[in-house]
């Protein structure tokens, strides 16, 4: 007598996993080496790039080897997994790498004129860093004077103008790009305060007219500055 049935087989689970990378942070660009121990059975190891909370991966991978490609946090996740075989269920552990952007060249930044008086303008430019990025000029907390910054799109540089005497710390900062990080850079302006007009002044005798050998009182209005008063006489002396 026989008898036939279905038995129902229950994969075994693996032992733990175990995955690790050959450096656990990256410059967008470089690669590293995935290795995996652990796990049971035949299966083969493979590896997959995660997508990110914007739905793409910050790294590719070929093989064992994983590319970084964007910045970001967490960085570049890699799902890897040992594939079941006939008696093993699948399993699979992440590794995270780190992935950050490269720091641009060196840049510096000069000034046409270093000492400019108020009102006067000079010309910024700029040399070094590694992208196309614009540059972009602001004054820096703390400076004893200010200036104001205006792009000139003819000549494709940026006039810094002085607006108060004292020293601009003016700071110059390359755009980053998907590659490089910004980069910055510090140049100081110096801004005299002799050329400014000062507001509408005016002058008065109390009373305006007086009899020979009387005095009356000379008074002002108006003007800036500290800048003491001083009074002479350019007519009707005799």
């Amino acid at each position: 007598t026989t008898a036939t049935g279905k038995f129902a087989f229950t994969p075994l689970a693996q032992s733990s996993l175990s995955a690790s990378a050959s450096a656990t942070s990256l410059l967008i660009g470089d690669t590293a080496t995935i290795a995996a121990s652990g796990g049971s059975g035949t299966g083969a190891v493979t590896l997959a790039a995660v997508p990110g909370a914007f739905g793409s991966a910050a790294c590719t991978v070929s093989g064992m080897v994983v590319t970084a490609t964007a910045a970001g946090t967490p960085g570049c996740s890699i799902l890897v997994t040992k594939a079941a075989d006939a008696t093993y269920a699948e399993t699979s552990t992440t590794v995270v790498i780190g992935v950050a952007k490269h720091n641009q060249a060196s840049l510096s930044a000069s000034a046409a004129q270093t000492s400019i008086a108020i009102g006067g303008s000079t010309r910024l430019t700029a040399i070094g860093g590694s992208t196309t990025g614009a540059v972009t000029y602001m004054l820096v907390a703390g400076s004893t004077g200010t200036c104001a910054f205006v792009f000139d799109r003819i000549n494709g540089s940026t006039l810094a103008t002085g607006t108060g005497a004292g020293d601009c710390l003016v700071q110059g900062t390359k755009a980053g790009d998907t590659y490089y990080n910004p980069v910055t850079t510090l140049l100081n302006l110096h801004v005299t305060g002799g050329s400014t007009a000062q507001a509408a002044f005016a002058g008065a005798a109390t009373p305006a007219t007086i009899p020979v050998r009387s005095t009356t009182a000379l008074s002002t209005t108006g003007g800036s500055g500290t800048g003491a008063v001083s009074y002479r006489i350019t007519s009707g002396y005799n």
